[in-house]
């Protein structure tokens, strides 16, 4: 699986530089799950799988980064 990303900026210099630092982290972490990732004892496919670990990734960090802001 390979991922793409274009910070461009619009939620400011920061906002590039936490994610460029944060996300694939937070993805391997989310694709990892015990129970809805890649092995987990939930999961229904590799949709779900990709599905779940975009929405936790980005749910995460989006509460993490308005905590530093």
């Amino acid at each position: 699986m390979s991922i793409y990303c274009v910070l461009d900026g619009h939620g400011g210099e920061w906002c590039a530089v936490f994610l460029r630092q944060k996300f694939e982290a937070a993805m391997r972490k989310n694709l990892l799950d015990p129970k809805y990732g890649l092995y987990g004892t939930e999961r229904k496919g590799l949709s779900q799988v990709a599905d779940f670990a975009f929405k936790q990734s980005f749910k995460i960090l989006d509460e993490h980064y308005h905590r530093e802001l």
